[in-house]
């Protein structure tokens, strides 16, 4: 049966395709950047219908990049995350499979939110930068 799950989960991701090893996922982008890094930049604000859609793919986006993940997140476009997103976004970001999360933005949402999801599981796998450059450096070199 997980066979047949997944054959018919990759036409669903390959849905969201919009280059070569980028997509957009209810207008979030997610692009791999090689070495086991995912970048996802967040964009507006979440709802139940974006929220859906994401949870449907985010396994097989994640098994793109390999065993270990390791996050680039571009907060500086994010908007409102009602409570059940952000459980989704901490729940993802506790997946056995996340070595790391880089968390970028200047924006005062972005803070908030990132704030939140590190102080919400306090690991060490969590960093916040104003800069993405900063943050790429930091998930190539852990």
């Amino acid at each position: 049966m997980k066979r047949g799950r997944k054959e018919a989960e990759v036409p669903l991701l390959e849905s969201y395709r919009t280059g070569d090893s980028t997509f957009e996922i209810a207008g979030q982008r997610i692009a791999l950047l090689g070495d086991g890094v995912l970048r996802i930049e967040a964009i507006g604000d979440m709802d139940d219908d974006k929220l859906d859609r994401i949870r449907a793919v985010y396994r097989d986006v994640f098994s793109l990049a390999g065993d270990a993940v390791r996050l680039l997140v571009d907060l500086n476009q994010t908007g409102h995350n009602p409570p059940e997103a952000r459980r989704f976004w901490r729940s993802l970001s506790a997946h056995k499979s996340v070595e790391a999360i880089a968390m970028v933005g200047i924006h005062p949402v972005a803070r908030v939110l990132a704030t939140f999801v590190i102080g919400s599981l306090g690991l060490e796998k969590y960093r916040f930068f104003e800069r993405e450059e900063d943050a790429l450096d930091w998930l190539t070199h852990i």
